[in-house]
């Protein structure tokens, strides 16, 4: 238990000097590229203020802390509609699965921005587009060593935006149980 206590001491003087950052992005044309990465995914998650770092137990465990993977038992999914905005949609789907002595995970996640107008320079009507930003993500997550306890798991994102550019982004983070009802997360984007 000593070297248990030391470890969760040293992760958190680690962690109280950084920061929580968004999914880095490139900017272009002044907007923000594959910003939907950011949002959160899955309904618990959002439903406990953002704080699922150290519970992460389901497969959207896969965007908030992909060492929580390894906590699911059997076949398990999630899926969530946010509507966005006028016309807008958050569409997401993830699955978690025990694999590979360890869990395996993959989501999908879809922002639909509706239909928009096409149109020349001259105003005349040229048809229509359903621009959409698209993602899939992989993941898995092993246990840690037995002093230690919990699962450390890593996940890589594929997107695809409405720009037609491919961008990725990484996930890494750990679940410690610390004691009988606490548990240690971190999670790095």
């Amino acid at each position: 238990m000593t070297r248990k206590a030391v470890l969760v001491l040293a992760c958190t003087a680690a962690l109280v000097g950084s920061r929580a950052v968004a999914v880095d992005t490139e900017t272009r044309l002044g907007f923000r590229r594959a910003a939907f990465l950011g949002r959160p995914l899955g309904a618990r998650g959002p439903g406990m203020g953002e704080a699922f770092t150290a519970v992460a137990d389901d497969p959207s465990a896969l965007s908030w802390n992909p060492g929580g993977l390894g906590q699911i038992g059997g076949l398990q999914a999630v899926a969530m509609y946010d509507l966005a905005g006028p016309g807008m949609g958050l569409s997401y789907v993830a699955l978690a699965t025990p694999a590979f002595r360890g869990v395996a995970g993959l989501g999908v996640t879809a922002l639909t921005y509706g239909e928009l107008e096409l149109r020349n320079a001259d105003g005349l009507k040229l048809g229509a587009q359903s621009p959409m930003d698209a993602a899939l993500a992989l993941g898995w997550a092993a246990a840690n060593p037995a002093f230690l306890g919990g699962w450390t798991g890593l996940s890589a994102a594929l997107a695809q935006d409405v720009t037609g550019d491919l961008l990725w982004s990484a996930n890494a983070g750990s679940v410690i149980p610390v004691g009988d009802a606490v548990t240690l997360g971190w999670a790095a984007q």
